[in-house]
């Protein structure tokens, strides 16, 4: 269901494929963002001037990345990933990039012993400062499971809605997570990201996948909500402080 002032869940189920994913992916864009979006598994032409221009025949994921990317810039809308479609060769690492932050300073990237992969991970290369003769990028490993949830992380961190919402480091107990699907009615989790949502409200729980000790919670609120409506679980969560925007800055 999408309509212009309510947000309905749509991570009911994580479909155990490919492109199951992606369809999940871009009806989660419709949702929340509103914006335009065909269906999967059609090869768009952009996918088709990138493996010539690579040279390469990319993941299925990588492809269908590359397919939402285009029809996100098409719509002005690539924004909701906040930095730069950079799709190209870093041949000295044997990858093939997804991303370049705006900074201009990390890439995300595949690596080609992943490329048999329906949807390979991706790792991280930091731009190396200490070396003013040339620009080089350093790789410090996987940090995402797959394409799929480095691309709904990538949405998560840069989600914003009417009503505000907030980012938080958190160590829920058992407790904390029992209050959790008490109050939420869609749970599921993507790899390393737990997902909890009810009507307008929805919830990304973060592992960094190097350390499940490391969770960030990022919480958006698609319309504004009465302070007595926002439940406890969540506002327990900012008692140690965070990042808080929009509306919900104003409540917190």
């Amino acid at each position: 269901m999408v309509t212009k002032d309510t947000y309905e869940p749509c991570f009911t189920t994580i479909p155990n494929t490919t492109l199951g994913r992606w369809k999940l992916l871009r009806e989660f864009a419709r949702r929340w963002h509103g914006v335009s979006l065909g269906s999967v598994g059609v090869e768009s032409s952009l996918v088709k001037q990138e493996q010539t221009r690579l040279g390469v025949n990319l993941p299925l994921s990588f492809r269908e990345y590359i397919a939402f990317a285009d029809e996100l810039i098409a719509q002005n809308a690539f924004r909701i990933l906040r930095d730069g479609y950079r799709v190209r060769r870093l041949d000295e690492h044997s990858a093939t990039s997804l991303l370049l932050i705006s900074e201009n300073d990390v890439y995300w990237a595949v690596k080609d012993e992943f490329f048999a992969d329906d949807d390979p991970p991706v790792d991280i290369y930091f731009l190396d400062y200490d070396n003013d003769k040339e620009r080089r990028f350093i790789g410090r490993g996987t940090r995402y499971p797959s394409i799929t949830s480095f691309v709904l992380e990538h949405m998560a961190h840069f989600l914003y809605g009417k009503g505000g919402g907030f980012c938080v480091r958190v160590e829920l107990t058992d407790a904390n997570r029992n209050e959790m699907y008490a109050v939420f009615p869609v749970t599921s989790q993507m790899d390393n990201i737990q997902i909890f949502e009810k009507k307008n409200i929805v919830v990304f729980l973060i592992s960094d996948i190097n350390d499940n000790k490391r969770q960030m919670m990022h919480v958006n609120f698609f319309r504004p909500i009465p302070t007595a409506e926002i439940p406890e679980c969540l506002k327990a969560c900012t008692s140690n402080g965070g990042c808080f925007h929009g509306e919900f800055a104003n409540k917190s």
